[in-house]
């Protein structure tokens, strides 16, 4: 789900870290995925030319966990 609104937004600008996530999670994956695609279409337009926004997901104590850093 996360690696398709990447590819919403533009797969280039983006690097996907899924080391830890899970196959699969209950959860609304319609609605976390236009959460996700407007929280990354932010992170790209607030990012500097020529560096790209790490996105790591994992799952943490039973937590989906979805972090957007930029460098």
């Amino acid at each position: 789900m996360v690696a398709a609104s990447i590819d919403d937004v533009g797969a280039d600008a983006f690097s996907l870290d899924t080391t830890g996530a899970p196959a699969t999670f209950p959860l609304d994956a319609a609605r976390l995925r236009q959460a996700i695609t407007n929280v990354l279409q932010n992170a790209r337009q607030a990012t500097a030319s020529g560096t790209k926004p790490v996105v790591t997901v994992r799952e943490q104590g039973g937590a989906l966990e979805i972090v957007v850093r930029e460098f």
